[in-house]
């Protein structure tokens, strides 16, 4: 098990929705304060919330989104931000051909990048690519 857990925006979704999935078997055996988020996971939930045009499962999803984040927060630390030292290791994954090939998003790469930075796990849906980012270093935990 890793020391600690960063959770991509599909994956901080899920765990906020009512249904069964992958991240909500794997969360509950995981302290909260090994669960960190980055700004750009944080931005990214809450633009897919912010365009949904259900009015009552928008605000439903938004305030279970507030209330995993407060926890996150208070147990785990703030997001994590997307600076000088984050911005230089996805420079080398922003040019990654491989992950151009896997059409792997540039979002996905900054998260990435903020895992590789701060030595933690991905925790997110199986890829393609995932044996890919374990040969670059990354921990990455499929659901």
């Amino acid at each position: 098990m890793s020391e600690a857990y960063l959770l991509p925006a599909q994956t901080l979704l899920d765990l906020c929705s009512g249904e069964d999935n992958g991240a909500r078997a794997w969360a509950p055996a995981v302290p909260t304060a090994k669960l960190r988020v980055s700004v750009v996971s944080v931005a990214q939930a809450r633009a897919f919330i912010e365009a949904m045009t259900d009015t009552s499962g928008r605000r439903a999803l938004n305030n279970r989104l507030n209330q995993l984040l407060a926890t996150i927060v208070a147990d785990g630390g703030p997001p994590l931000p997307l600076d000088e030292q984050v911005a230089t290791v996805w420079q080398g994954l922003n040019l990654d051909s491989k992950l151009d090939r896997e059409k792997v998003q540039q979002t996905a790469r900054q998260v990435y990048a903020t895992a590789l930075t701060h030595s933690l796990a991905v925790v997110e849906r199986a890829r393609p690519h995932h044996d890919y980012l374990h040969k670059l270093g990354l921990e990455v935990v499929a659901l």
